[in-house]
């Protein structure tokens, strides 16, 4: 892809870089800038390799805006990006951390809501013991 970055009214630029960022594994993610002119070619680079769009990685144009959004985070997509328009770049890091929903040995911790009629509300202590020993139990035997 070719870039085209200069105008008769000067060299296009950065009005707003890219930010440092830190994402939860499976979330969506965001990486935003803004250029001087709303008509301009970039590329988006990761650890210097130029990206091309994928299933997970979408790069768009809003207005001035240019946007790389990366569907579902993975530890794969830590690293640095950079957007480029020839005669300006902005960087920023990615970091991805794991879902907190998970523990270090990969087991999904369960977290549980009850709703109970109004008729066992005095016995929630009864409940709660039960949960409360499932939750200490070793399932990973």
């Amino acid at each position: 892809m070719k870039v085209s970055c200069f105008s008769a009214e000067g060299d296009l630029y950065f009005t707003t870089k890219l930010q440092n960022y830190t994402a939860v594994e499976r979330d969506e993610v965001k990486l935003v800038c803004e250029l001087s002119k709303a008509i301009a070619d970039v590329k988006w680079f990761k650890d210097g390799k130029e990206i091309t769009p994928s299933k997970n990685i979408a790069i768009s144009t809003d207005g001035k805006k240019r946007i790389l959004m990366v569907r579902k985070a993975e530890k794969a997509n830590i690293g640095e990006y950079t957007c480029d328009c020839g005669s300006d770049k902005t960087t920023a890091k990615l970091n991805i951390e794991g879902n907190p929903a998970e523990t270090r040995e990969g087991n999904v911790q369960w977290r549980f809501a009850w709703i109970l009629p109004a008729e066992y509300l005095d016995q929630r202590v009864d409940v709660y013991a039960f949960i409360v020993s499932i939750l200490s139990q070793d399932f990973t035997k």
